[in-house]
């Protein structure tokens, strides 16, 4: 009986969950400005196509993009959606290090932000170099440790939201 009770509260759950996307999907049509796809105006090599891009912020009419397969942040045009380049990041020493990027931010300032999902950190990231600039984080659950933050954003004021995502919070 407990066994069967488990799986109906489960399809209920299913079903009170989906049933309503469903409906929304069906009913909602939207039409989309364009869709960037996965290999990019001026990009050559088939390794520069996107492999699981994952997050996106906007400065000064460039798209920052962050691709996770690829390990790196692609830059393009927001107008033509040209690739204008990558960053790839490095750490302190200048050395590339495997990073599971979440999405990126800018402050006030204009500096890039961006989470290390991996390393439960939260990085400022140098545009031209690729090096870190300024980091903080750990992993855990007390205020200013992480697991698998990926979203950030700043407000007015200047101060920084994270998503944190395998911790459940903001």
């Amino acid at each position: 009986f407990m066994i069967q009770s488990l799986k109906r509260a489960f399809f209920i759950g299913l079903f009170v969950c989906f049933v309503p996307l469903f409906s929304f999907a069906e009913s909602e049509k939207i039409d989309f400005l364009t869709e960037i796809p996965a290999r990019v105006s001026g990009q050559i090599d088939p390794k520069d196509y996107f492999n699981v891009p994952f997050g996106i912020a906007i400065k000064n009419n460039v798209v920052y993009v962050t691709d996770l397969g690829n390990t790196r942040i692609v830059k393009l045009d927001q107008n033509t959606l040209q690739y204008l380049g990558e960053i790839i990041i490095l750490n302190k020493n200048g050395k590339f290090k495997q990073f599971l990027l979440g999405r990126p931010a800018f402050d006030k300032e204009g500096n890039l932000w961006v989470s290390d999902m991996e390393n439960d950190r939260i990085m400022k990231i140098d545009e031209t170099t690729g090096k870190i600039i300024h980091q903080f984080g750990s992993k855990g659950d007390k205020p200013g440790e992480f697991h698998a933050s990926n979203g950030l954003a700043f407000d007015d004021s200047g101060a920084l939201w994270v998503a944190d995502e395998l911790n459940c919070r903001i």
